[in-house]
């Protein structure tokens, strides 16, 4: 029993560095850099030529880098 324990334990704190190592990557896919174009505005919100093939989700936040 103890050593199921044991063997437990050292599972849970081995697997946690494996899913951190990937964290990096996940974080970069997640800010890649987009190129579009501001179509108009509608009151508070945005239209913007980007869409689902550029990986844009609604919702998603969007910084303008340049006028």
């Amino acid at each position: 029993m103890k050593r199921l324990f044991l063997l437990l334990l050292m599972g849970c704190l081995f697997c946690p560095g494996m899913v951190l190592a990937a964290l990096p990557e996940q974080v970069q896919a997640d800010f890649n850099v987009v190129s579009g174009i501001l179509v108009m505005s509608v009151g508070e919100e945005y239209i913007v030529d980007l869409d689902a093939r550029n990986n844009l989700q609604v919702g998603d936040i969007l910084t303008l880098v340049r006028p």
